[in-house]
């Protein structure tokens, strides 16, 4: 498997076919939105390649040396064969950051069977469950880390967290949209 920084035009490609019919549209963020981010230094896109082919994608907020995973998804004819899981820990090893945070909606909310099962895929990749839970944009996400040389408490955690979206948000729209759910 190869991993690919991706082009402009790639992106743009791989959000019209893929993002937008892998995660609802209210999850979306716009695209320019991303490319402007991509211009400023804060975003990255990696994509899989097997021959030639495009396998998957991974796109990261980068802050500093902490990151969030934002959007992942694998091609769907290849999905269930283990390139998720080959490509999730090739990228994330690959990343030369402190702190590595993965959302996914909370498994014991809601739709707990599929949830339950995109945790155990993460956590088959190689992360940890952090225990840090937040309301982000009215949605409660459970926080999961990518172990690096460092290992982090879970108010390390929150810090990473909050920095990361402080850093992308207005501060009126982070103060009404990110909390905390202490444990």
């Amino acid at each position: 498997m190869e991993l690919k920084e991706l082009t402009l035009e790639e992106i743009r490609g791989i959000y019209k076919e893929h993002l937008c019919r892998d995660f609802p549209a209210d999850e979306l963020k716009p695209l320019d939105r991303i490319e402007v981010s991509l211009r400023d230094g804060t975003y990255r896109c990696i994509g899989a390649y097997e021959e030639g082919a495009f396998r998957a994608y991974a796109f990261f907020v980068i802050i500093g040396d902490r990151c969030l995973l934002d959007y992942f998804g694998v091609v769907p004819s290849v999905r269930g064969t283990g390139v998720g899981t080959t490509f999730l820990k090739k990228v994330l090893s690959s990343l030369d950051m402190k702190m590595i945070l993965i959302e996914i909606e909370d498994p014991e909310e809601g739709e707990a069977q599929i949830r339950s099962r995109r945790k155990k895929f993460y956590l088959n990749a190689g992360c940890r469950d952090t225990n840090v839970r937040f309301i982000t944009f009215g949605v409660k996400f459970l926080l999961l880390e990518y172990p690096t040389s460092i290992a982090h408490s879970p108010e390390e955690i929150e810090g990473g967290y909050r920095g990361i979206y402080r850093a992308i948000l207005p501060g009126s729209m982070y103060e009404r949209n990110i909390r905390d759910l202490r444990v």
